[in-house]
């Protein structure tokens, strides 16, 4: 037997026969020339797909072309696609091997491919040029799952013809289906497949549980890249879609245990390409704890005996304990499971003067202890007693008054922080305190009433958290006694004269040794009127209308800002004027002088006046629905005739004796249907009650009514020299209009010099009568005695 080479490949053949050496010789000359592949720059890919295998496979044995022979197929089961190239299926521990032959022109190039096995188990046995490199065994698989493999710095191919080779060796004895698989083999640069530099963290980098850890990298493809991910032990954690070639990325992952683990970026392009940089570890450790002091700061002020609390912040994921260090040596205040990220306390009481350093440790439950970088010193000084000013109010003051609160303000000091402050009057603790005042502000705490007038003196007592208080300083004050207020009335006098809804005006002066409150305007004990805040000394003014008629008893009182009260008090007499004067402001107005009341509505001074009174109206536009109901005279002032305007049913209804109504202009629109009896003016008696001394004199009255003058239940009605037109009846010729209409009337009465003008074309009548039997004076008919025109019946 003798051994020979076919590249640098070690095989043993038989000696039998020189003519099968030189057919192998043969063999391998003519591979050279026909079958080896050249490696030029961009480098030399194989994915399987379409189930091809590829050129430049060869037996291991006679370096010829790959057949079925070789023992290696194209398999259905792939790296991120459908093919890959299986080992044959091997029994025990058989082996079976395969080989490519290489050119490398611009070495040295990597080779990288990736790999499983069976779950029957077995081994790849990976070889350069004969050369063992690396055995994929089945101790590195996980689960049987793909993983990667790539050539390290020291076994890349260099320039020259080479052979690569992959031997899959079973190894379990009874195993029939051991089998291994490569896929996606990349031998130099391969355009096929993108490129991944990794550019942090450096090969076993070291970083702390909870950190979020970036990863940086840099994607390369002449395809478009669909995505980088990044694995830690084999398990997929971030993603980058769609990263752009050449650009630096950066993937995270934030670690929850500690340990060492390996991670990888696999990057993936639109060809369905993969491939993964080379892998690097990463060391995660658990991080000691830090300690951050927080305040009293360095070369903060203490005091003897002072209990100080001493703030700090630990941080760590699973802190233990903090220890107080004092003077560098540990003392016994230590805090179990303090709060992480939190201001934490200790408070330590110094009960000598001097200078100390604080400084604090901190321990995880790993046993890792770690002090603050900090160490801050305090002084302590001996203790000094509180000092007061008092501020207000001054030594000897007299400007309060008894039962008036008494405002004290001062200022306490002290080179601690002071506990409390007390009030005394008199040597006697009021029991008023005020907690934690601030040192070296004024302080506005307190008030007192006194309530006894004369001399008196006032303190403030101030204590520290050592007890110790001030002995002084101590103010006299002067309480007045206080006078109540002295109300004095200008007018009204006891028992004037007022009028019924008249703004009576009461004048007063208050006056008070001290400043007044309020003072309260009552009639017959119910408030009337009141002033918050009247001048002392000064007038002042109090009003009030009573609706009615009587004698009316009334009191002003004033209170003082003592609550001490006193009051005037007297009598009015309230009437309805018999002479009132109504006007419309802005357009007319009342004489000064021969009105006892002036009023801006007419139906007022209807309501105010007195039965049998006198109402004059003065020029203007009055929209009102007036019902007079008591005695009296309603008279337009003689000039320019006030207007009276209304959308009512009646826009004047007269249901009372006695009545007068002269010199007006009454108009307006009634919504009321003609059934309904509209009318300008309407006097209503009834079977029982007739009216009396009903006078309608010189009026106009030109309204949109059935009726002008509706007059119901009268004796001896007086209608004279009127002006009457515009009366209709709507278009509803079932009931006709008239200008007058009188009806259940006695007595002749003096109906005449009236003018009565019907709107054309309508049902309508001058002068109507129901049961009424009215003439001229001169027993003629009424329409000898009035004119009646453009009416469809004079009389009716």
């Amino acid at each position: 037997m003798s051994i020979w080479l076919c590249g640098t490949l070690i095989y043993s053949v038989t000696a039998s026969s020189n003519l099968k050496r030189n057919f192998i010789n043969l063999a391998c000359l003519i591979y050279v020339i026909f079958f080896a592949f050249l490696i030029p720059s961009l480098g030399e890919c194989l994915d399987f797909e379409n189930e091809n295998m590829g050129f430049g496979w060869i037996d291991c044995i006679t370096e010829g072309p790959c057949n079925d022979d070789c023992g290696w197929v194209i398999n259905s089961t792939g790296h991120n696609s459908s093919w890959s190239l299986r080992s044959g299926e091997v029994e025990g521990f058989n082996s079976t091997i395969i080989c490519r032959r290489v050119e490398v022109e611009e070495g040295p190039v990597n080779v990288s491919f990736w790999w499983k096995l069976s779950e029957d188990g077995g081994s790849i046995f990976f070889y350069i040029d004969g050369n063992y490199i690396g055995a994929l065994r089945e101790n590195d698989q996980n689960s049987r799952e793909w993983d990667y493999y790539i050539t390290d710095q020291n076994n890349r191919i260099p320039n020259g013809s080479h052979i690569v080779s992959w031997k899959f060796q079973g190894t379990k004895s009874g195993y029939r289906s051991q089998a291994g698989w490569i896929d996606d083999l990349e031998i130099g640069p391969c355009e096929g497949f993108p490129k991944v530099k990794l550019v942090s963290p450096d090969d076993q980098a070291v970083y702390y549980l909870w950190d979020r850890v970036g990863f940086d990298y840099s994607p390369d493809d002449v395809n478009r890249i669909e995505y980088c991910d990044l694995f830690i032990a084999n398990e997929e954690k971030d993603r980058n879609e769609i990263p752009s070639s050449g650009r630096n990325y950066t993937l995270y992952h934030t670690f929850n245990n500690t340990g060492d683990f390996v991670w990888k970026i696999v990057c993936c392009n639109n060809v369905s390409k993969c491939t993964p940089a080379r892998e690097r570890r990463i060391t995660i450790k658990d991080p000691q704890p830090k300690v951050r002091l927080e305040d009293p700061h360095d070369g903060s002020i203490g005091h003897e005996g002072e209990v100080m609390a001493l703030n700090f912040i630990p941080t760590d994921n699973n802190l233990r304990n903090c220890t107080l260090f004092i003077n560098e040596s540990r003392t016994d205040n230590v805090k179990i499971n303090p709060e992480n990220g939190s201001v934490n306390t200790f408070e330590y009481q110094f009960n000598d003067t001097g200078i100390y350093t604080w400084s604090v440790e901190c321990c995880d439950e790993e046993g890792q202890c770690n002090p603050s970088q900090e160490v801050w010193s305090v002084e302590i000084l001996k203790n000094q007693p509180p000092t007061v000013v008092l501020i207000s109010p001054d030594d000897g003051d007299n400007s309060s008054y008894v039962n008036k609160a008494v405002h004290f303000v001062y200022r306490p000091s002290d080179d601690k922080k002071i506990e409390y402050c007390a009030l005394l009057i008199d040597e006697n603790d009021t029991g008023l305190k005020s907690e934690s005042p601030v040192i070296g502000v004024e302080d506005t705490t307190f008030n007192w009433t006194f309530n006894t007038s004369g001399l008196h003196t006032w303190k403030v007592i101030c204590y520290d958290n050592e007890s110790a208080s001030n002995v002084g300083p101590e103010n006299a004050i002067i309480i007045q006694r206080d006078n109540p207020p002295l109300v004095t009335i200008l007018y009204p006098q006891d028992g004037d004269l007022c009028f019924v809804n008249q703004t009576i005006e009461f004048v007063y002066i208050p006056a008070d040794d001290r400043r007044l409150d309020r003072c309260v305007f009552y009639i017959n004990g119910s408030e009337e009127d009141r002033d918050g805040s009247p001048i002392n000394g000064s007038e002042s003014l109090l009003r009030a209308e009573v609706p009615q008629p009587g004698k009316y008893a009334w009191n002003i009182t004033c209170w003082d800002d003592g609550d001490n009260s006193n009051f005037s008090e007297g009598s009015i007499s309230v009437e309805r004027p018999k002479n009132i004067c109504v006007y419309e402001p802005g357009y007319s107005q009342c004489e000064a002088e021969g009105y006892e009341v002036n009023r801006t509505k007419i139906g007022d001074a209807i309501r105010d006046v007195s039965p049998g009174g006198k109402i004059t109206v003065m020029a203007g536009n009055y929209t009102e629905n007036l019902v007079i109901d008591k005695p009296l005279i309603l008279m337009g002032d003689g000039g320019e005739k006030p207007k009276i305007y209304s959308e009512e049913k009646y826009i004047v209804k007269i249901i009372s004796n006695n009545v007068t109504i002269d010199g007006f202009y009454v108009t307006g629109t009634s919504n009321d249907g003609p059934a309904d009896h509209p009318s300008g003016i309407y006097a209503s008696g009834s079977e029982n009650n007739y009216l009396d001394n009903i006078i309608i004199y010189n009026n106009d009255i030109s309204a949109r009514t059935r009726y002008g003058i509706l007059i119901l239940g009268v004796n001896y009605p007086i209608i004279i020299n009127n002006n009457i037109s515009d009366f209709t009846n709507n278009g509803d010729h079932s009931h006709s209009s008239a200008g007058i209409y009188l009806c259940n009337c006695a007595g002749n009465g003096h109906i005449y010099d009236n003018y009565i003008r019907c709107v054309d074309g309508t049902s309508s009548c001058g002068i109507a009568q129901r049961n009424s039997l009215i003439t001229c004076e001169s027993g003629s008919a009424l329409d000898y005695c009035n004119t009646i025109i453009r009416c469809s019946s004079r009389l009716c």
